[in-house]
């Protein structure tokens, strides 16, 4: 399969807007129509529904978008390693991110250390929050910007809390609840929830587990869904209650929907800067260090970027 066609659907699968999709590839809005359709054909698989001025993904679109961010992401990986190999690159760094962080401090970081480290490999990339760990755990990353909530329950990984998230309940603008200024997990106790259908049980859903376990109960979560757009119509219909932090319910959120603040124990979320203890690449320290971060160097063979020879 051509990579060229999956690259113009997850543009307009993130644009849902022809025209803004070849705009960001630099292409013509007919040569994005026709890899579309080359790719359903090749596929046998409806992944749009058109309209004369709009379209929008199937449910075959929808779990194609969420399955390809990490595979595309993969693919990506790869190619710059090669290039980094041919290039004969010796120092490189790997950073996963959310968007809260982007959106808040990071590029000026990522443009101070650039700047100091001209010829260090900076790889920056978009991960949803349990990629995002697992990559950390695999060492696929050197740091990720993350909720600490969302960390898995490994040794070896250190952090620093950068702030800390307000955390909302998201639910339909009638439920009997969205009236209320602020909530606390008591309050939750026999109402229904809903959630993102997890590869495994990871701990940011034992987090909300533990918290209304303190209260006398078990989060009832009626149903579980592959992607954010589809959950957020369920609790927009009246299907149940999510938990998120703010920034991310803010993302998704519509005027059918409403965030109330939760307060009380659990109603803050921490983000952190994480990346392994015994990490032996100097360019960790020297991205922490432009963060005002002290993470010493586990040993004198990881001492200093300046002598990181990739070997």
């Amino acid at each position: 399969m051509d990579t060229r066609y999956l690259r113009c659907f997850m543009a307009v699968a993130e644009h849902l807007n022809l025209t803004k999709a070849a705009h960001q590839l630099c292409l013509t809005q007919s040569a994005v129509s026709y890899q579309i359709t080359a790719l359903e054909r090749e596929m046998d698989v409806k992944l749009f529904e058109r309209a004369p001025n709009s379209v929008k993904l199937t449910h075959p679109g929808l779990l194609l978008k969420e399955g390809l961010k990490g595979v595309m992401d993969s693919y990506d990986d790869l190619v710059a390693s090669v290039q980094r190999a041919a290039a004969g690159a010796t120092k490189s760094l790997s950073i996963g991110f959310l968007w809260a962080v982007k959106k808040l401090f990071l590029p000026p970081i990522i443009k101070g250390f650039r700047s100091k480290h001209p010829d260090v490999f900076l790889q920056v990339n978009h991960y949803d929050l349990v990629p995002l760990a697992l990559a950390l755990e695999k060492d696929d990353l050197d740091i990720a910007f993350t909720l600490a909530v969302g960390l898995p329950n490994t040794a070896g990984i250190s952090t620093q809390v950068l702030f800390s998230e307000r955390v909302v309940v998201v639910m339909a603008a009638d439920h009997p609840l969205a009236q209320r200024e602020s909530l606390s997990y008591a309050d939750l106790k026999g109402v229904d929830f809903v959630d993102i259908l997890r590869p495994l049980k990871v701990s940011a859903e034992a987090w909300v587990a533990k918290l209304c376990a303190a209260h006398g109960y078990t989060p009832r979560i009626v149903e579980r869904f592959p992607d954010m757009e589809s959950l957020f119509l369920a609790v927009e219909l009246g299907a149940g209650v999510a938990v998120f932090p703010r920034y991310r319910a803010e993302a998704h959120a519509s005027d059918r929907v409403v965030l109330v603040d939760m307060v009380g124990e659990g109603s803050t979320s921490d983000f952190v800067v994480a990346w392994k203890q015994d990490t032996r690449n100097p360019a960790v320290h020297a991205f922490l260090a432009e963060m005002g971060v002290n993470a010493s160097p586990p040993s004198p063979s990881a001492a200093s970027l300046d002598s990181c020879t990739g070997e």
